[in-house]
């Protein structure tokens, strides 16, 4: 329970509640200004007193716990204090200390749990930056009493951490400002796309290309959907919808109000939910797209904050969605406090977030400097150590491709991203492994686990104090590898029932050890497997154990040298390893 402070309506409902969930063992957390938010029963059975504010002339610490200071050192406020002992048997993280001898427990993990008073859980800077002061990780795992176990993991694949591209439709017919002053559409198209050759979602926004008066560029407008049929064709683009009219205050819009810039001026236009949501894409398909593809998401505009009706529209309509609360941590905002969840749920309907904020939050809001893009490289490095929050996301808008700086930022990025080990994916893919995360189910059996629903989310991540997967006593596990902070990938093959066997010491078999491509199948015989891989670019894959093995690729013989690492030039691979006793 994380309490602000404001007036409680009902106490005695809340108390009811947690004295409810103590009695069941489940643990509590208390968070922030709760002291009057339950009654004196509930502290009295807690085994605490209420926290009673006190003056005092000033506070020292006299103690605290490693898993404090964590993002800076926490200062003592006399004018914060408050009088609490923590329970019997507590291990205290944080005690506060007057000349008077007055004292507070400020923070502590408690026999049914744990609480940590305010201010001493987040701060916030003079710049409106925030930092915590607590170690949230450590923090939900001592007071939620959580068992070491598989973690179904949405940043990596096959043993590889995630990687997708998308750009929204803003700017897709903004002139470049360097010869040949093409539209930004299409020297991104040359400049990246064309390039790399790599998964990319890409999409429009349909007021900026309707034909004639009915658009807001009736003289670019045929020239923009040329260029955008180009892009589409191309086989490594998927198709998305930036809306009709970009809505930039989502909340305002659907609300009713209409003011000049809460969304673009399309002529003859009024907001239409389903429109937006549904309504462009249709438009798309039927006079972008080609004969063989379909918009397959939408990307949230402006504020990103749609409602449940929108969000639900999308669904029905089988589109993913994405974009909203971008990871923005860097050396200028050091902080996890600026890496958001996976998504946000809006009713029963998952907005997802974009993984990592695109490049008008590094230029200023496109105010420069226009080669900020590249910081973003420090996002992605900051969500990978210590701990791998976040996959890779390269999110631009058209418009960068307007300026030779910002382009050729987003190019650096790109040449960074080559050096890393990937399993390139489309954001589309990403909104069903975010979906997929709310809805896997995790059981332990022996000295193993069951897990169910796990079709789009393929990986685990997992301490290794649990043991080494048993892959010829498991079923649906590909392999495993560690992960670049001390705990254990393992890679699922997206069967919706799988069973993961874990033992000190496994007997040896041949496995995956990484691939940058999905695992779309695998089955373990008596000497061996066969596996079958689903990926975007030419398979690379990395087996183990696999010594006294050979192996046939999509039919064909192929040495297994003693690296373990093949390739192939195909995209999907059947993958038959057999291993002499």
């Amino acid at each position: 329970m994380w309490s602000d402070g404001e007036p409680v309506k009902d106490v005695a409902g809340i108390s009811h509640w947690l004295d409810e969930a103590r009695a069941q063992g489940i643990p509590i957390l208390l968070i922030g200004d709760f002291q009057d938010a339950l009654d004196e029963k509930t502290y009295m059975d807690f085994g605490m007193n209420r926290p009673t504010s006190r003056e005092v002339s000033a506070l020292s610490i006299t103690s605290q716990n490693k898993n404090m200071s964590y993002e800076m050192p926490i200062r003592a406020n006399p004018r914060d204090f408050l009088q609490l002992r923590a329970p019997a048997d507590s291990k205290i993280w944080l005690t506060l200390k007057s000349p008077a001898g007055d004292n507070e427990d400020a923070a502590a993990i408690t026999p049914w749990g744990g609480y940590i008073l305010s201010p001493y859980i987040l701060t916030t800077l003079p710049n409106k930056d925030t930092r915590w002061l607590v170690n949230p990780f450590h923090l939900y795992r001592e007071a939620f009493r959580l068992p070491e176990m598989p973690v179904p993991d949405t940043t990596t694949e096959s043993g590889r951490r995630l990687f997708m591209a998308h750009a929204d439709g803003d700017g897709f017919v903004s002139r470049a400002q360097f010869p040949p002053y093409h539209i930004a559409g299409q020297v991104y198209m040359h400049r990246i796309l064309e390039k790399y050759k790599l998964p990319f979602t890409g999409s429009i926004i349909v007021g900026d290309l309707l034909p004639g008066d009915r658009g807001l560029y009736p003289a670019l407008a045929p020239l923009g959907s040329k260029v955008a049929r180009e892009v589409f064709r191309l086989p490594y683009v998927e198709i998305g919808s930036h809306m009709w009219s970009h809505p930039f205050d989502w909340p305002a819009i659907e609300a009713g109000k209409d003011y000049p810039g809460i969304n673009l001026p399309v002529p003859g236009y009024k907001f239409s939910p389903y429109m937006e949501a549904v309504g462009a894409a249709k438009w798309i398909d039927k006079h972008l797209a080609p004969p063989d593809k379909k918009v397959v998401i939408d990307q949230w505009s402006g504020d990103c904050e749609p409602d449940a009706q929108v969000v639900g529209l999308a669904y029905k309509a089988g589109l993913m969605n994405i974009n909203g609360g971008e990871s923005t941590i860097s050396k200028k905002d050091p902080s996890i406090t600026a890496v958001p969840p996976i998504g946000i749920f809006r009713g029963k309907w998952l907005q997802v977030f974009a993984p990592d904020a695109n490049e008008d939050y590094f230029t200023n809001q496109w105010h420069g400097p226009y080669w900020g893009f590249e910081n973003v490289i420090q996002t992605f490095e900051m969500t990978n150590k210590p701990h791998r929050l976040k996959p890779i996301d390269i999110y631009t808008h058209w418009y960068t491709a307007t300026k030779l700086a910002s382009i050729s930022a987003v190019d650096k990025v790109y040449n960074w991203v080559l050096t890393q080990s990937i399993t390139p994916i489309y954001v589309a893919d990403y909104g069903h492994i975010a979906n997929n995360f709310f809805t896997i189910r995790l059981a332990r059996e022996g000295q193993g686990f069951w897990i169910g629903g796990a079709e789009a989310l393929r990986e685990l991540r997992m301490p290794t104090s649990l043991g080494t997967p048993a892959i010829a006593d498991s079923q649906g596990i590909a392999g495993y590898n560690p992960s670049p902070n001390g705990n254990m990938y393992v890679h699922m093959d997206g069967n919706p029932s799988v069973y993961l066997a874990l033992s000190k010491n496994p007997k040896p078999f041949p496995y995956i050890v990484s691939a940058n491509a999905p695992i779309a199948e695998f089955t373990a015989g008596s000497d061996g497997f066969l596996a079958k891989l689903k990926g975007y670019v030419p398979v690379q894959v990395q087996l183990g154990n696999v010594q006294n093995c050979r192996a046939r690729m999509n039919g064909q013989s192929t040495a297994i040298p003693v690296s373990g690492q093949l390739q192939s030039s195909a995209h999907d691979v059947t993958l038959h390893v057999s291993c002499s006793q």
